[in-house]
């Protein structure tokens, strides 16, 4: 056909039907792309981006794919969140979590803005920086490879 076809009702067709060009539907933010009773089995898509549009722009963004990983853009932002995604039980910040090697491994620095509680024990493979109180409540243990312990304080 090289002219435009109406249907006013429904058409029905069976098999593959391929496309060569967009599909727009005739009213925007009216019709949906299957339904509740009859999803898609899947979506494929090239270029790695869903976008949303919504009624303001806080409202609309974007989902991509990228390096692994799962990302979103709100259209009023610069910034790309990137999203948390859990593989073998394992979560990673910082780098994918694939390569997680503890339940929650971070690469990278952590700002805590409110209590930590450990219920177990605490492992620091570095230096450890204090910029307030210690309270200890039980024993404290040294142990250190040379025989040199700085105190700049009151003990």
């Amino acid at each position: 056909m090289n002219n435009d076809v109406s249907f006013n009702g429904n058409l029905y067709t069976q098999g593959t039907t391929i496309i060569g060009g967009d599909i727009i539907p005739s009213v925007g933010d009216t019709y949906s792309l299957g339904s509740e009773a009859k999803p898609f089995a899947g979506l494929y898509i090239s270029n790695n981006t869903i976008n949303f549009t919504g009624a303001t722009a806080s409202d609309a963004g974007s989902l991509s794919f990228s390096g692994g990983g799962l990302e979103v853009q709100a259209s009023n932002e610069t910034e790309i969140q990137q999203m948390l995604s859990v593989v073998d039980n394992k979560v990673a910040i910082g780098k994918p979590s694939k390569n997680a090697t503890t339940n929650l491994d971070i690469s990278g620095t952590m700002w805590v803005t409110d209590d930590v509680s450990l219920n177990s024990n605490l492992y620091i493979g570095g230096d450890l920086s204090l910029n307030g109180d210690l309270t200890i409540q039980g024993n404290l243990g040294v142990f250190q490879t040379t025989n040199t312990m700085t105190i700049n304080t009151t003990v």
